[in-house]
């Protein structure tokens, strides 16, 4: 079997790719944000404030992007450790499954960290009261 490549992959889902960003440009600039889960529920999600992070990191402003979202060191390092497993080194399967686990464990922790400390009152962990299930009970009053 073949080992994929960085080129054939890009050659294989940039179209999707395109579509994905396309689409968040879009509900980033037509209704504010890009997070689905915001818009339905009008409360953060897990990675609420990760892209503002990203953005600060831009800038260099890091101490910006931890209190945005304090795990925004992970994207690096999983799209490091990604890479390898995929382009170079494949016995790297269940290390990259492994951070996957962790990772997912240590957002779901922060979240429950942050919704109990700093909602409603800390940016970005918000209230959005324009959100679908508020437009809902409003309707159906």
């Amino acid at each position: 079997m073949n080992r994929p490549t960085l080129g054939g992959d890009l050659k294989r889902f940039w179209k999707p790719a395109l579509i994905a960003v396309a689409v968040w440009a879009a509900f980033s600039l037509l209704l504010g944000t890009p997070c689905l889960w915001v818009l339905l529920f009008g409360i953060p999600c897990p990675f609420c404030g990760l892209t503002r992070a990203v953005g600060s990191l831009c800038t260099l402003n890091v101490t910006q992007a931890f209190a945005l979202h304090p795990l925004w060191p992970l994207l690096p390092v999983g799209l490091i450790l990604f890479g390898l497993w995929r382009y170079r080194f494949p016995r790297l399967k269940l290390v990259w499954w492994l951070f996957v686990g962790l990772s997912a464990a240590a957002f779901i922790a922060v979240y429950v960290w942050r919704m109990r400390t700093q909602y409603p009152s800390a940016y970005p962990m918000v209230y959005r009261p324009d959100n679908f299930l508020a437009l809902l009970a409003h309707l159906s009053r």
